[in-house]
């Protein structure tokens, strides 16, 4: 809820318990003297040559809406009820205008505003004590208990990079490669023991159509792996 409404509701509440109050009806005439006759009741005919009795002044009715109130944004508000010169400003704003409640009506509610404000900054104030122990609390478990948490997260977080970095697809197409390479080196030092006399017909067809068999599966891989894997992910 902003502000303007609190104040506005508080404002309502005692201008209407001012214009429903006696005494604020008997404000502003005097006395009648005790030697003087009463009035005559209402409807009553008055005598030929008497003065007729001035009516007794009577409050306008309390105010249903503060636009002035509604205007205001809660910081100047807020500065209303902590500095006197704009508390006075804000109450010849609210007297002068149509219907306004009376001065010492809009004291109260300025007054009543105030203690609620001052209220809730000294249950802030008596808090302090909690606050400065959750304070201490956080310092001790950063000198505890962070340090070592925290070098246990960044030795995790170092092998994570370390492992995503093994699966990212440039360093998966190089180890394809690789073994592609290193498939065919092998294939082709059994040739050349075949070629020496080191190896029989049999034992060479074996291991050489093995050898040849994995370099071109490797090498297909890797070959795919490039046409189809975006390299800079």
């Amino acid at each position: 809820m902003r502000l303007a409404a609190v104040v506005s509701e508080a404002m309502q509440g005692l201008a209407s318990a001012s214009s429903s109050s006696p005494g604020a009806l008997q404000q502003g005439h005097q006395a009648r003297p005790s030697s003087h006759a009463p009035p005559p009741p209402p409807g009553a005919q008055q005598s030929p040559g008497r003065t007729p009795s001035p009516q007794k002044p009577r409050l306008p009715p309390p105010r249903s809406t503060f636009p002035e109130l509604e205007e205001m944004s809660n910081s100047d508000l807020a500065q209303a009820l902590t500095r006197e010169e704009a508390y006075g400003q804000l109450l010849q704003s609210l007297m002068t205008g149509k219907g306004a409640a009376t001065e010492g009506a809009a004291s109260e509610v300025v007054r009543q505003l105030r203690g609620s404000v001052e209220a809730a900054a000294q249950r802030n104030l008596d808090r302090e004590e909690e606050m400065a122990e959750v304070r201490n609390q956080i310092a001790i478990i950063r000198s505890s208990e962070y340090a070592p948490a925290k070098a246990a997260y960044d030795e995790k977080a170092r092998r994570q990079q370390e492992v995503l970095e093994l699966l990212s697809p440039k360093v998966v197409v190089q180890r394809l490669q690789a073994a592609a390479q290193q498939a065919e080196a092998e294939s082709e030092q059994l040739y050349r023991s075949y070629t020496e006399g080191g190896l029989s017909l049999e034992a060479f067809v074996a291991q050489y159509t093995a050898k040849r068999t994995l370099f071109h599966q490797r090498d297909l891989k890797a070959q795919a792996a490039v046409h189809t894997i975006p390299m800079d992910v």
